[in-house]
């Protein structure tokens, strides 16, 4: 499920709950944290790097 960041994160703070945010880089690392947090049932955030400098 794709939500907006900000609406997300004010509902944990309410309830006074962590929220993850991943940074990743490839697709593989992408789909994995997707996979885990499905399996968990919980929210993600995930956040795209870059490798360049």
């Amino acid at each position: 499920m794709l939500a907006r960041g900000t609406g997300i994160i004010k509902e944990f703070r309410a309830r006074g709950q962590a929220l993850a945010a991943m940074t990743t880089y490839t697709l593989e690392p992408t789909a994995a944290i997707c996979r885990a947090a499905e399996r968990a049932r919980t929210p993600v955030i995930i956040q795209a790097g870059t490798a360049e400098r």
